[in-house]
């Protein structure tokens, strides 16, 4: 089985011609460093902090194509493809996706009526769920425990919207956040 990948939208099937291979496809971004130096003293002071730099992900791309003409206008499929930004995501992992661009310019080695590129996506550092979990409560009593969960492995913010389809106000609203135990 050959693995793909999909980007804003469309696979790399859709372009005649060309496979992927990765090339690096990290398992965890880089530790975003919170230090200061101060002049006159040893070392950093380090402030710490739970944050990571943007994840880059590199995969390969090889043309094998039946004439020049052939060639080039695969490559500049791609070109228009990956131009702006969009999920990623890879076959070997259908349910999940990346935000991502690519920032660098795409090289094309040619020999002949082949070729290949090597592609870097500049990423948010984590992958997203798909399948986002959207808990709907239709009516709450008061006071209300409404519990959810956060399936992925690394702690994230997440979207709260209450809307009110009664009559009346909604008042003294509370949202407690519990750790696990």
């Amino acid at each position: 089985m050959v693995i793909g990948f999909t980007f804003n939208g469309r696979h790399i099937s859709a372009i005649p011609h060309i496979a992927m291979r990765s090339v690096n496809r990290n398992v965890k971004p880089a530790l975003r460093k919170n230090t200061i130096m101060i002049p006159g003293r040893d070392g950093y002071l380090d402030f710490g902090g739970d944050t990571y730099d943007s994840r880059q992900i590199s995969v390969q791309i090889g043309f094998a194509c039946q004439s020049f003409l052939e060639l080039r206008s695969a490559a500049r499929q791609v070109a228009g493809w990956l131009a702006g930004s969009g999920l990623l995501i890879f076959d070997d992992e259908p349910d999940k996706a990346y935000r991502a661009q690519v920032v660098t310019q795409i090289d094309l080695e040619q020999l002949r009526y082949w070729g290949y590129a090597e592609i870097e996506f500049e990423c948010q550092p984590f992958a997203e769920a798909l399948d986002f979990d959207q808990l709907v409560v239709e009516e709450a009593d008061s006071p209300a425990e409404i519990p959810f969960t956060n399936r992925g492995t690394q702690s994230c913010s997440c979207l709260i919207i209450i809307r009110n389809i009664g009559s009346g106000d909604i008042k003294n609203i509370t949202l407690t956040r519990k750790s696990e135990t």
